[in-house]
């Protein structure tokens, strides 16, 4: 293997024309520049110095040398800049993993934000259908970040959760009822309306038909299912029934839709990470990328969505 400092000091005896001025520049002694000099000569089979009493003359073997020299440690210099860049954080992969509500919101802007300050760091996605996916993505060390919900405090795990956003439960009708809207925390006038839920649930969420029991009323009915919130937003739009959304999945609701809060603190979205990977850099950039992506979706105005107000 060659020795690259004895390479730098042929290249500086080359440049400046003597071992003395090298040894100046490089901050060696001379006699060290004379030994690396010497050693690569022996390394290589080729005489580069003709060396006399008071000085050595550069011989064309060291120029040509020096020149594919330079080349070397060029690529020194970018193979240690590239450490640096995985030593600080500014490249490598971190993995994350969401559910559908997330998929269109958070996750598009912190990746957004991750290209702009690690444009060396990948981030792999990975969308499932509910957050207990996601949890066993996490646990089973297939993803190093995660979003996860609460009701209001998540179940006891091996998960390191920092509190994310905190959603209210949003009404969600046709433009012509707006009389649900009057008082939309009054639940028992919703009790009766046909509803229209997810198809990943077998019933309506459970959480919310929890939220009605509580109140001692019947949840309303799910009459009509929708493979994601797209879809959902069209169907009460056409006047199918109403819908009971987490803020996540209004903030791309469809024009023509009326939406109010039912109840102002419904769940929790935590970022979930392991514990042996949650002081890493990548899982720290991600993290803040997460936070800065989710601020102002608990704050959505909630009227009528529409290029004018129904009169």
């Amino acid at each position: 293997m060659i020795d690259l400092t004895a390479v730098r000091s042929l290249v500086a005896v080359v440049e400046t024309g003597s071992i003395a001025e090298a040894a100046r520049e490089l901050g060696y002694s001379a006699s060290a520049v004379s030994r690396h000099v010497t050693a690569l000569e022996r390394h290589l089979g080729v005489t580069l110095l003709r060396r006399g009493a008071r000085a050595s003359q550069v011989l064309l073997a060291a120029r040509i040398v020096a020149d594919h020299a330079r080349l070397l440690l060029e690529e020194e210099a970018a193979f240690l800049a590239a450490v640096e860049e995985v030593r600080a954080g500014s490249e490598g992969v971190v993995r994350i993993a969401y559910t559908r509500a997330a998929a269109t919101t958070i996750v598009p802007s912190a990746m957004a934000i991750m290209r702009r300050s690690y444009p060396r760091v990948r981030v792999d996605a990975a969308e499932r259908d509910t957050d207990d996916e996601v949890t066993m993505l996490l646990e089973q060390g297939r993803a190093d970040v995660g979003l996860v919900w609460g009701f209001p405090e998540p179940e006891a795990s091996d998960l390191e959760l920092t509190p994310l956003l905190d959603e209210a439960l949003i009404l969600l009708t046709a433009a012509d009822r707006s009389d649900l809207h009057v008082s939309p925390l009054d639940l028992a006038a919703l009790t009766h309306e046909p509803r229209i839920s997810h198809t990943v649930h077998r019933g309506s969420p459970p959480r919310v038909d929890q939220m009605f029991e509580d109140h001692g009323l019947r949840p309303p009915e799910v009459v009509y299912r929708a493979a994601d919130h797209a879809q959902l937003h069209g169907m009460v739009r056409a006047g199918l029934g109403i819908a009971l959304v987490p803020s996540l999945g209004i903030v791309d609701v469809h024009s023509g839709v009326w939406r109010s809060v039912v109840a102002e603190s419904f769940r929790v979205t935590y970022m979930a990470a392991r514990a042996d990977v949650a002081d890493t850099r990548h899982v720290g950039a991600i993290t803040r990328a997460l936070a800065s992506a989710s601020k102002g979706l608990d704050s959505i105005e909630l009227t009528f969505v529409g290029p004018e107000s129904p009169r």
